[in-house]
């Protein structure tokens, strides 16, 4: 599964786990990290 961009970049991990997966415009890498939430602003 690729996103339907071809771009490098975070996406949502297409293993189904509540993380990023690093694409990097060919392929996905091993690279992971956990989402991260947006900062919040008062």
């Amino acid at each position: 599964m690729y996103p339907q961009k071809s771009n490098a970049g975070w996406y949502p991990d297409p293993s189904g786990a509540s993380q990023s997966r690093y694409f990097d415009g060919h392929q996905w890498t091993q690279h992971i990290q956990q989402h991260q939430l947006p900062p919040f602003s008062s």
